[in-house]
């Protein structure tokens, strides 16, 4: 369980350039309106719906970055 640890720490930790956005969506399935802060990958992604785990699409909430903790 040792190598599962490590491997799950190295993706964790992993230096991404991906800056990290807002995704937002709304659950058709019990109008649950969620929020995702995710690197920037594409347009829109699926996800699960935290109140019911219904298939959503999640959209890039028009650009809003979300500032990081590193220094310049």
């Amino acid at each position: 369980s040792a190598c599962l640890v490590g491997s799950e720490m190295c993706i964790r930790d992993r230096d991404t350039t991906a800056p990290i956005v807002l995704y937002v969506y709304r659950c058709e399935a019990c109008g649950h309106a969620g929020q995702l802060q995710l690197p920037e990958s594409a347009p829109e992604v699926t996800t699960a719906c935290a109140s019911c785990g219904s298939e959503v699409q999640a959209e890039w909430d028009g650009g809003v970055e979300l500032a990081s903790n590193e220094h310049d």
